[in-house]
């Protein structure tokens, strides 16, 4: 009975070992794994120019496998970008894998990836460039890992079925219109550092309605002059305007948010704060 007993606790033991091991495991630096209708190529050729494979990964390729839907890239050494328009167009990448050892997304990257629904983004970008996601119309759902800083312009603009977006602590800006036109997304949460959430950053976003908004410091933000004048329907501040939107802010810095110019800091104008602060409720992050 014993000896049955303490089986069973090294069997439970040995389940929970392989879960917690499972959750933690990474593809190698050197590789990217991805899962598409038939195997992928990368774009050599830009506006005539032709490049190579350290120009797009900072390595050269080794090989390249591809069976029942998977495949597997392997690089002679660590990659460190996904470099300019590197899968454009690639309509049979279905989904993703970036290592660690990335640091930059680099502009159009996955520009017009039409069928690309799932992206893990490695722990060491920390900047996705100017429309690296442009109209990947696939996207159900995105986490920005903690180690990126800046969001560039338009680097999500169009992917109209993303629904939710986790943006990771160490973001500082999210650029102009980096999510606008994604006209299925109902919640973001904005990470605690953000100083910056530019011109029509979530414009065009009509079903956002939960925004929690980390930072215990208002972020500049925008608004569009034209809201003076009703008549004008296409509003492109920051954030649309919902009446069904909530924007969910530390509870300590409530009046911050509701009476912005109670701020006092030179580098942050962020009056324009007026315009949201009937949408702000307080929040225990």
């Amino acid at each position: 009975m014993k000896k049955s007993l303490i089986l069973i606790v090294l069997l439970l033991i040995f389940g929970e070992i392989t879960r917690i091991n499972a959750q933690t495991v990474s593809i190698p630096l050197n590789e990217i794994h991805y899962t598409a209708s038939e195997r992928i190529s990368y774009n050599l050729t830009k506006s005539d120019e032709i490049y190579d494979e350290y120009d797009l990964f900072g390595a050269f390729v080794v090989s390249h496998t591809f069976f029942n839907g998977k495949g597997k890239i392997v690089f002679e050494k660590p990659i460190t970008r996904i470099g300019l328009r590197a899968f454009e167009d690639v309509t049979s990448l279905l989904s993703i894998t970036i290592p660690n050892s990335v640091l930059e997304i680099e502009r159009w990257a996955f520009f017009c990836c039409k069928n690309l629904s799932r992206v893990t983004i490695g722990n060491s970008v920390f900047s996705i460039k100017a429309n690296a996601f442009y109209g990947c119309t696939s996207l159900k759902s995105i986490t920005i890992p903690h180690s990126v800083t800046l969001i560039e312009s338009e680097a999500f603009y169009g992917c109209e079925n993303l629904a939710s977006v986790t943006i990771g602590d160490g973001v500082v800006s999210i650029g102009t219109a980096a999510f606008e036109n994604c006209s299925s997304l109902m919640s973001v949460t904005i990470g605690k550092c953000v100083t910056t959430i530019s011109y029509a950053a979530f414009a065009g976003c009509s079903k956002l309605i939960d925004i929690y908004c980390k930072s215990p410091m208002p972020p500049k933000v925008y608004y569009d002059d034209r809201y003076l004048y009703k008549e004008f329907a296409d509003f492109n501040g920051s954030f649309p305007l919902n009446s069904m939107m909530n924007i969910y802010v530390p509870h300590t810095s409530l009046d911050l948010y509701r009476r912005p110019s109670a701020v006092k800091n030179e580098k942050c104008d962020v009056d324009n704060w007026t315009v949201y602060k009937r949408y702000v409720k307080p929040y225990e992050y």
